[in-house]
């Protein structure tokens, strides 16, 4: 939901489009993000996360998760995708201005090939340093991080190719690219991912702005009364529920139930032996056991170990200013989103300290680090 408002409010590019943040080895910088946010979202638990990334330095092989969990955080972005952005743009008190709410763009909005040049890529959301990118080298089968070294902003840019895993070799298709070469070809890939989805979510765009407006206008009626509070409680409720995606099963068993007469009909017993007992619908389960059997590959293939390894190398060795405080007012400067080297942390010694259960006694009594 901060994602909606930082992209409709504060950086003004589309909200970017699903499809775009599930290719780790061809859209890197959008899979970062991915895995930056929803991903470290969907853990619910930063310490576990915070030792993964920390843990020696990074040089570690704590796993983030399982695929089976990316899975289910790709089926969930799926399945409420438009159901957030209701949430966010049909709520008075998130977004107060009614031209933003109803103006809003993503990046299905746009004909084919025509996608602006700024999109969200380009703003500190994507949690990735802007003169970095991230490549897949197919013939090492290794992820790599590049550099932009040199300062000026030419296309004869100098590009250093760091590695984590291997000796760094690199691989004919990448021996003659540069940082520039990598971005303009994952925007290529994106237009093309896009275009390619974009006809099979127009409907549903056209009902997410029928609600949005619907639901605003609700929420803003005055006096509130009970009558009032109901209408739009039951509102919101149609409107999320007409938005979630995934839905085909229940499409049949409300076509099933239209047919026929209106008498009342027999409650049926439910059978002991049914295949599958859940009450996610067939494109549910399918997209979901799909997700699994792609992400189990990239594991069985090193893909997984080598992304997490130069996630890990990234977050220790280099920091995008303004990171740990998301509500900055300095957030957006694009001289922020630079590379910049990781100042030193307190001693290890401190932080072994502190978790002692000496430490933890003294502290219960009242005495402070600058005490003892």
């Amino acid at each position: 939901k901060k994602m909606v408002v930082q992209c409709v409010v504060k950086e003004k590019v589309p909200i970017p489009a699903y499809e775009t943040l599930e290719d780790r080895t061809e859209l890197t910088r959008r899979y970062f993000m991915f895995f930056d946010t929803f991903f470290k979202a969907g853990r619910h638990n930063k310490e576990l996360w915070h030792i993964a990334t920390n843990d020696k330095g990074g040089k570690n092989d704590i796993p983030y998760g399982s695929c089976v969990f990316e899975a289910h955080v790709r089926t969930t972005i799926r399945e409420n995708y438009f159901k957030w952005i209701l949430q966010v743009l049909g709520n008075p008190r998130l977004i107060k201005n009614d031209e933003q709410a109803l103006n809003f763009k993503t990046e299905y909005d746009y004909e084919p090939g025509s996608l602006p040049n700024r999109l969200i890529c380009d703003t500190v959301l994507t949690r990735l340093p802007k003169n970095c990118q991230i490549v897949y080298d197919k013939t090492g089968k290794a992820f790599r991080l590049v550099l932009d070294t040199d300062k000026a902003d030419d296309d004869d840019s100098v590009s250093e190719f760091q590695s984590v895993d291997d000796d760094g070799s690199l691989g004919e298709d990448l021996q003659q690219k540069n940082i520039k070469d990598i971005q303009d070809q994952q925007a290529d890939k994106v237009q093309n991912v896009v275009d390619k989805c974009r006809e099979g979510h127009q409907e549903m765009l056209q009902l997410l702005r029928l609600k949005i407006s619907e639901l605003r206008a609700l929420e803003s009626v005055e006096p509130i009364t009970k009558a009032a509070q109901k209408a739009c409680k039951e509102a919101w409720a149609e409107a999320k529920k007409s938005l979630r995606q995934f839905a085909d099963t229940d499409k049949k068993r409300s076509t099933n139930s239209d047919e026929g007469d209106d008498k009342p009909r027999k409650k049926k017993r439910r059978k002991t032996n049914v295949e599958n007992k859940s009450r996610c619908s067939d494109s549910k389960v399918s997209f979901f056991s799909n997700a699994c059997l792609e992400l189990q590959k990239e594991d069985d293939s090193g893909h997984r170990h080598s992304w997490e390894s130069l996630y890990k190398h990234i977050k220790n060795n280099y920091k995008v200013e303004g990171e740990d405080n998301d509500d900055s007012d300095d957030s957006d400067d694009e001289n922020n989103n630079v590379a910049v080297p990781v100042l030193p942390k307190h001693s290890t010694l401190l932080t072994n300290l502190q978790n002692c259960r000496v430490w933890r006694k003294a502290r219960n009594s009242g005495i402070t680090q600058h005490g003892i």
